[in-house]
């Protein structure tokens, strides 16, 4: 049996702060486990949306400097394995200046559909990262082609299939846990989240 791994998901919530980012690393790493792990979402408003959408400010506020970034992924390999989330090229970018120290990257179910990410992971020379692929919204039919159609994900020996409604509260009638037992099926090979 293996152990149940913790992400700390840290996403957003530092306000563009990086001393809020390091603080929060520092809370979450007294917590002495041998799989804790932490995630970062790397944004950048260009990537995200356009200057005319209404939070597009706010995305901006959130940005991190690829200098920051480095700093804060030195100091958390410290701490636990990090996780990406990689929406844009700019994830792509900071996964690249910092690959040595990245255990894993997320791809949102927003992102399976952009070949232009998908198709410069491929690119990545020895890309041998656990991958997070989130295929929430997304039917049977539909997670079979996007798997089987496209070489990073088919090709990747470490994908991670995850599940997962997001409504707050979740209702037990929208959980459908029964899907992951079909994905599973389907992908016997696979990890699951």
């Amino acid at each position: 049996m293996t152990n149940t791994k913790v992400i700390a998901e840290i996403a957003n919530s530092h306000n563009g702060s990086v001393s809020e980012i390091i603080k929060t690393i520092n809370c979450f790493s007294k917590i002495k486990y041998n799989e804790l792990s932490f995630k970062f979402q790397i944004i950048s408003a260009d990537g995200l949306a356009l200057k005319d959408y209404n939070f597009f400010n706010v995305y901006k506020e959130l940005e991190i400097k690829e200098t920051d970034w480095k700093k804060i992924i030195n100091y958390t390999n410290k701490k636990g394995k990090i996780w990406l989330d990689i929406f844009d090229e700019y994830g792509l970018k900071i996964l690249n200046q910092n690959k040595e120290k990245i255990f894993g990257i997320k791809l949102q179910s927003s992102v399976l559909t952009n070949n232009k990410i998908l198709k410069r992971l491929d690119s990545l020379k020895h890309f041998n990262k656990k991958i997070i692929v989130n295929f929430s919204g997304y039917n049977l039919k539909q997670i079979k082609n996007l798997i089987d159609n496209n070489n990073f994900l088919n090709n990747n020996k470490n994908l991670i299939l995850q599940y997962g409604f997001q409504s707050y509260p979740t209702k037990i009638s929208d959980v459908n846990f029964n899907k992951l037992i079909l994905i599973r099926g389907l992908f016997p090979k696979c990890e699951f989240s």
